[in-house]
């Protein structure tokens, strides 16, 4: 009888992650819409919302008119390459084929046509939807064969914008799902990853895993983006249950491969991706191991979805022991004398050499905060004062002090820090700001300022000035 495999994952990562990212209080970079009502975000993991599938729901017509714009289905006659098997040869065959167009005023703002054909033909379907929460409704374009699909969403008002191309991404099958996963009055878009139909000479197209992409509107890039590290606790919500339902391979080595694999890119696509590789190591046994997972890292390699997720990670982790430039030294000793590195707890220290970076410091982080593409220094450091009518008698003040680097040397700014360790954040990654509920993307390097295990804040530069944003609670 076949032994069920499981494997348990700890979740100290997944804890400290959120130790560091919890305090911010800032502004200028939060993707703020006006568009709806906020509401409160749902608690991970606990009651999530059906996803609804937006196909069923759109209009087998060849026309559609809504506000002044007008969608047409056309058609057109393709060659496209099949198999004959009279002929036991290749084949090429003029098949009929769908596609539609988006007019205003006589003029055509949009064609969606991804190049989607099959033998068979293919089918083109649009619809409207209220996906971003407001009065005026978005255009949904589907055009789909068997066993897939591209999908376009287009938001037609204060003015025409395609918001979503499945095509950009490398996802879509026949299917498209809509879903408020945080409550917040906007859908996101739910699509699988295609890419691993590679691998169609070890699995049946109908074994091969298709990890699932989140899609969050982001209003100030005006699309929609991957956000899985944001919803990992809804992609990983059934992740167990899969583990302890995967196949033994001294019964079937097929299903066995196709179960273990979905539940390594599970975790992947979830952020986790040492935890899905950890678990390969450990749960697949077969001849084929390394070949396999050379097979799934060349596909990842230029996979858009995965580098997406993965180009912050791989930013954030420090490959050498960060220090400060003698020239920034310097000019803290004339600022404060006498001044000295804000001390860290050694639970802190073990927290960041762990979960950061070996080389991870709590008193210094680098990046470009500013965007003006040169490398800023932001350090905590203590400020050595005398108190009034005490000559010897001393204080110590935490400062934080950022260095930002322009043309003709730097510029230095000091703050009041809230917290006693410093994580460097990277540009285009998603957060939540708790003052006001909602989430964001970082449009430069940002510096998290943390309290152990309690919350934090992250300083986000605008209109010359930093801004604290609640970020961590």
């Amino acid at each position: 009888m076949c032994a069920l495999l499981a494997f348990a994952i700890g979740v100290a990562a997944t804890r400290l992650a959120i130790v560091i990212r919890q305090p911010f209080r800032n502004s200028q970079t939060i993707s703020s819409n006006k568009e709806h009502n906020q509401r409160q975000p749902a608690v991970p993991g606990r009651d999530w919302p059906e996803p609804r599938s937006l196909e069923v729901e759109l209009i087998d017509v060849d026309k559609l008119a809504y506000e002044g714009f007008l969608v047409k289905r056309l058609y057109k006659t393709v060659k496209i390459d099949d198999w004959s098997e009279a002929k036991e040869r290749p084949t090429t065959s003029e098949v009929g084929v769908s596609y539609a167009t988006l007019i205003q005023n006589g003029r055509v703002l949009a064609r969606f046509d991804d190049g989607l054909y099959h033998p068979m033909g293919n089918s083109t379907a649009f619809g409207l939807f209220s996906l971003l929460g407001t009065s005026t409704k978005q255009l949904v374009v589907a055009q789909s064969i068997w066993k897939g699909g591209s999908h376009w969403i287009v938001k037609l008002a204060p003015r025409f914008q395609v918001v979503h191309n499945s095509g950009e991404w490398g996802v879509g099958m026949e299917t498209i799902s809509a879903v408020d996963l945080d409550r917040d009055g906007i859908e996101e878009i739910i699509e699988p990853v295609t890419a691993f139909f590679r691998l169609q000479d070890k699995l049946a197209i109908s074994q091969i895993p298709a990890p699932e992409v989140i899609f969050k509107y982001d209003a100030r890039a005006g699309r929609y983006l991957p956000a899985n590290t944001l919803h990992k606790d809804y992609l990983l919500r059934d992740i167990e249950k899969s583990r302890n339902q995967i196949s033994d391979s001294s019964c079937d080595n097929t299903n066995h491969l196709a179960d273990v694999l979905n539940v390594t890119l599970l975790s992947v696509y979830a952020g986790r991706e040492e935890e899905g590789w950890a678990f390969y190591d450990k749960v697949y046994h077969l001849h084929d191991k390394e070949d396999v997972r050379t097979r799934v890292l060349d596909v990842l390699k230029d996979e858009p979805v995965y580098q997406f997720i993965y180009k912050n990670h791989r930013d954030f982790k420090q490959a050498a022991e960060i220090s400060l430039p003698p020239r920034m030294k310097s000019s803290l000793d004339r600022r404060f004398p006498g001044w000295g590195y804000l001390p860290a707890a050694e639970e802190v220290r073990k927290f960041l050499k762990e979960y950061v970076s070996e080389f991870a410091r709590p008193d210094i982080v680098k990046g470009d905060f500013d965007g003006n593409g040169l490398l800023d220094y932001a350090v905590l450091v203590e400020e050595k004062t005398t108190l009034p009518k005490k000559a010897d008698a001393e204080m110590r003040k935490a400062r934080l002090v950022v260095f930002l680097t322009n043309s003709v040397g730097f510029q230095l700014k000091v703050l009041d820090p809230e917290g006693e360790y410093l994580v460097l954040l990277r540009s285009g990654a998603w957060d939540y700001s708790y003052e006001p509920s909602e989430y964001f993307v970082y449009q430069n390097d940002a510096i998290f300022n943390g309290i152990f295990e309690k919350g934090g804040s992250s300083y986000v530069y605008e209109k010359r000035g930093f801004r604290s944003i609640i970020t961590s609670d």
